[in-house]
C-alpha cells in the first residue's frame, strides 16, 4: 500500500510541475493528453502494485486481427 502512495505522490509532483507550464503556454490539448496518460499510467501502476491481474494487450490485438487473418488464409487457401 505504501508503494501505491509513493506512486500517487510522484504523479502529483509531476503534475504540479508540468500543469502550470502547459497552461502558461496555452497548450490545452497537450494538457488534457498529459492528464489522460498520467491517469492511465498511475492506475495501471497502482493495479500492478496491488497484485491485480492485468490482461495483456496482446489478447486484445489477437482478438481484433484473428478474423482478418482467417479471411486472408481462406482467400489464399493456406489452411
Amino acid at each position: 500500500m505504501l508503494s501505491v502512495i509513493v506512486v500517487v505522490i510522484a504523479a502529483a509532483v509531476l503534475a504540479w510541475y508540468e500543469i502550470p507550464r502547459l497552461r502558461k503556454r496555452g497548450w490545452i490539448r497537450e494538457l488534457w493528453t498529459f492528464l489522460v496518460f498520467l491517469l492511465i499510467g498511475v492506475s495501471l501502476c497502482a493495479l500492478y502494485l496491488l497484485h491485480v491481474p492485468i490482461p495483456s494487450p496482446v489478447v486484445w490485438i489477437r482478438a481484433a486481427f484473428e478474423p482478418v487473418s482467417e479471411g486472408i488464409n481462406d482467400v489464399l487457401g493456406l489452411k
